[in-house]
């Protein structure tokens, strides 16, 4: 059964797994077809419960997902790495600017994880966007590969060392596999020849 966190009386950041330094990052997700969908499903079966948002309300509890949101706005307002994976590029531009979106809801120091494959020239924009908010941006693509039932899912991250790191522990909890590939844009550059 899915909670709405309007009706819950508990700090998000007590669900997170602890970790020797203390609580790891808070996930949030935003887009629950069919890759979104798996991504938070994979975070909450390894103890990581994300708060999700999908336009389609009955969404999270078809998947047997425990936090749902209204707005990607708060789903921003209650975590540090919210991961985006909804069709393209005005669905983006849409989830983190409208009245209700993401950069809504964010505060300094979000992490902000890019699924959605959209152009480079893209990713860059809307990472200039938020980081005029004091929100970083990574870009993501993932590949299962030939190999995916024996080595999983690989993720290959495009961004600075620093948001890479802060945000690892949540794409760990998601993919078998995590490739920082280099800066802004890499990942997703990485994913034409991974996937084909």
């Amino acid at each position: 059964m899915t909670a709405q966190l309007d009706h819950l009386d508990l700090d998000l950041h007590d669900l997170a797994p602890r970790t020797a330094g203390g609580i790891a990052p808070c996930a949030g997700v935003v887009g629950l077809g069919m890759f979104g969908g798996g991504v938070a499903v994979s975070l909450e079966s390894r103890g990581r419960i994300p708060v999700v948002h999908d336009v389609r309300t009955e969404a999270a509890e078809e998947l047997g997902l425990a936090l749902a949101v209204p707005t990607p706005a708060e789903v921003a307002e209650v975590s540090d790495v919210v991961l985006i994976a909804v069709v393209d590029a005005a669905q983006v531009r849409e989830v983190l600017h409208g009245d209700d979106g993401v950069l809504a809801g964010s505060r300094p120091g979000l992490i902000v994880v890019l699924l959605s494959t959209v152009s480079v020239p893209e990713v860059r924009a809307f990472a200039q966007e938020c980081r005029s908010y004091g929100v970083e941006l990574l870009d993501c693509a993932v590949a299962l590969g030939d190999q995916a039932a024996h080595d999983g899912m690989v993720a290959m991250v495009g961004g600075d060392d620093d948001t890479v790191a802060r945000a690892m522990p949540v794409l760990a909890d998601f993919a078998d596999k995590v490739v920082h590939c280099g800066p802004l844009g890499a990942g997703l550059s990485t994913e034409i020849p991974a996937t084909y």
